[in-house]
């Protein structure tokens, strides 16, 4: 009888845990937007007052380690000779392939790259602070989800592990 408690306990966690874990995926996705958020920001910070190129401008980016491989591949394209509209738009499309940040999220990402370096200064910054009120609503959306999101999974998760735990015992 005590052995089956116990089975039935680690069922029960293993449950909670896997609700756990989808709870928290759906963090990541808040995360990334956050994250371009802030190198949206940035980047249209160091074009508006430093007026250097693109490539320099990604390399002088921080504190976004979820676009850390965005960037990378970016700049590597940028040093063969590829323009940075195809370069941003070739290297997003990776990293959705690598699940790097939700697909739904894919044109907003993309949507910085499209004509990116054919305008001015003024122009560009213009385009990047449309990005950044786009991806700003689109969190305030996937916050309010994620929310949602995450009470649900670790309910059903934990609901699952007891039904089992019940059914085996």
């Amino acid at each position: 009888m005590v052995v089956k408690l116990i089975g039935g306990i680690l069922i029960v966690m293993c449950g909670m845990f896997t609700g756990m874990y989808l709870s928290g995926k759906t963090r990541e996705k808040t995360l990334f937007l956050q994250q371009y958020i802030s190198f949206l920001t940035q980047t249209k910070a160091m074009i508006e007052y430093s007026g250097e190129n693109i490539g320099n401008v990604l390399l002088r980016v921080h504190s976004v380690p979820l676009m850390d491989h965005l960037i990378g591949e970016v700049t590597g394209m940028l040093d063969s000779g590829v323009d940075f509209a195809s370069a941003w738009i070739k290297a997003a499309g990776h990293s959705a392939e690598r699940n790097e940040f939700d697909r739904a999220d894919l044109p907003l990402v993309m949507d910085f790259g499209d004509g990116f370096g054919e305008r001015d200064a003024a122009r560009e910054g213009a385009k990047i602070q449309l990005v950044i009120n786009n991806v700003t609503s689109r969190l305030e959306q996937s916050e309010k989800d994620s929310l949602i999101k995450q009470r649900l999974y670790r309910t059903v998760g934990t609901f699952c592990g007891i039904l089992i735990a019940v059914v085996l015992i």
